[in-house]
Formats: structure tokens, C-alpha cells, sequence
């Protein structure tokens, strides 16, 4: 609600260690986590904004005419970007634990 308020241009969060950079209702969402060693070695490619590996992101660069970047590849927002969000649904997904994603393999 409070982003819906201001409503920025470009709205940057942290904290979910998911890379994420998507446009919904006229705002970036931008998150380019660090996150955690064993993060680093498991899941890169969740973590990721862009093609290169997990580094500072610039968002914004007065020195070239005050432009946001380009839109990046990052796996949880460009899945979204495929599946509709649905956020009454609050269904675990199935890839939440391995005892369910096993369960679903056989």
C-alpha cells in the first residue's frame, strides 16, 4: 500500500534473497541480493540480475542522462512474467520442500 502511494519510478528491496527486477502496476521492483555463501553455491541462478554474477547493481547513473537500465533477467521475476501472480493463493508451491517435490516425482 505505501509503495502504491508514492508511487516511485523505481522502488529497490532487499531481503528476500531472490534476484528480482519487474515492472507491475507502473513501478520497478528491483531486489540484486548478496546474499549467503551456501546461497552463493546452491542457487546462483536465483539469486542473479542480469548475466553477470552476484555484484553491486547500479540503478541510476546521472551521467548518463539519468536513465534507469534496462529491464534484467532474473528467475523469479521472469517466471512471473510467464505464470500470473496470484496472491490470494496461498497454497505452498510444490517445489517448497524436497519431501513434496520427491512425493510428486514418482
Amino acid at each position: 500500500a505505501r509503495v502504491q502511494s508514492l508511487m516511485p519510478d523505481l522502488h529497490v528491496f532487499g531481503h528476500t534473497h531472490f534476484g528480482w527486477d519487474q515492472e507491475l502496476d507502473g513501478v520497478r521492483y528491483i531486489q540484486a541480493p548478496l546474499a549467503y555463501a551456501f546461497e552463493r553455491k546452491n542457487r546462483m541462478r536465483s539469486l542473479s540480475v542480469g548475466c553477470a554474477p552476484l555484484r553491486l547493481l547500479q540503478v541510476f547513473d546521472s551521467q548518463e542522462g539519468g536513465k534507469f537500465p534496462a529491464e534484467m533477467s532474473a528467475a523469479w521475476s521472469d517466471y512471473y512474467k510467464v505464470y500470473q501472480r496470484d496472491p490470494s493463493n496461498m497454497e505452498p508451491a510444490w517445489w517448497t520442500t524436497k519431501k513434496e517435490y520427491r512425493r510428486s516425482r514418482r
